[in-house]
């Protein structure tokens, strides 16, 4: 048995210019290359990676946040 995936349309609520880490709705504009721009929350800091074509998101990803040394690390698979 397989177990399922949360699909979560990121590209989508940032089109309705909201962060779904804080539900902040401004942004700063970031460095980037051709489409790809990243853009951080103003309100919780989370950075992400997005593709827009007329001021429209067409790909969006979270950016990696690196951990402080020393932050626990816990496996949550196999629990019940």
């Amino acid at each position: 048995m397989s177990t399922p995936m949360v699909h979560i349309n990121l590209a989508g609520w940032l089109n309705a210019g909201i962060c779904l880490d804080c539900l902040g709705r401004t942004f700063i504009d970031g460095p980037g290359a051709g489409l790809y721009r990243n853009i951080t929350c103003s309100g919780c800091g989370r950075k992400f990676n997005v593709a827009r074509i007329l001021g429209r998101v067409l790909f969006a990803q979270w950016i990696n946040v690196e951990q402080p040394a020393g932050t626990p690390v816990i496996d949550l698979r196999g629990q019940s």
